[in-house]
């Protein structure tokens, strides 16, 4: 009777064994596979919203108040960027607009941002901010305060998120402030 526990205990062990090796095969299998493909556990370029220039970007002045006022010496701009969704997801021009704006000295432009109470913004304004669907063109904006005594920025605009995070492919432009 000893000898059948101490032989069933020996089947259950070997069964573990077998299962945890085929576990462990699979998950080998399907690895390599993703490797032989090219791909990386990163987002694919395909996955993600993709953003082309489809005409110069502008300055739009909004005068020294906008939602507060603006700090002694500036005035506030809208940037306008007009792009073309290139990916396989919707721009998000409120999340996927990706640059960098300086101007020739190092205070001459700052980037706005409203900073809204979470509490206030209820599910349906968070899921019915405005898209750039998938092959349409549109509009993104962002909102700066630039020196009364600067006349330009630079701009370096990136289509995408590994663009901007990389520094890669950005497309830098001279934009003057209006008149």
């Amino acid at each position: 009777m000893n000898q059948g526990k101490h032989t069933a205990g020996k089947v259950v062990l070997i069964v573990l064994i077998v299962l945890v090796s085929l576990f462990d095969l699979f998950w080998l299998i399907g690895t390599i596979g993703i490797f032989m493909e090219g791909e990386d556990a990163s987002v694919s370029y395909n996955d993600m919203p993709v953003a082309e220039l489809t005409d110069a970007p502008y300055l739009e002045e909004l005068g020294q108040m906008y939602e507060g006022n603006a700090t002694a010496g500036y005035t506030y701009y809208r940037l306008h960027i007009p792009v073309f969704s290139a990916g396989n997801k919707a721009l998000e021009p409120e999340y996927d607009l990706y640059l960098d704006v300086e101007g020739e000295d190092y205070d001459d432009v700052e980037r706005y941002y409203s900073y809204e109470e979470e509490e206030s913004e209820s599910v349906f304004e968070r899921e019915s901010a405005p898209l750039i669907p998938v092959g349409q063109t549109g509009e993104m904006t962002e909102v700066l305060r630039i020196a009364d005594d600067a006349d330009r920025i630079m701009v370096t605009f990136y289509s995408t998120a590994d663009d901007y995070y990389d520094s890669e492919n950005g497309r830098q432009m001279e934009i003057h402030k209006p008149r």
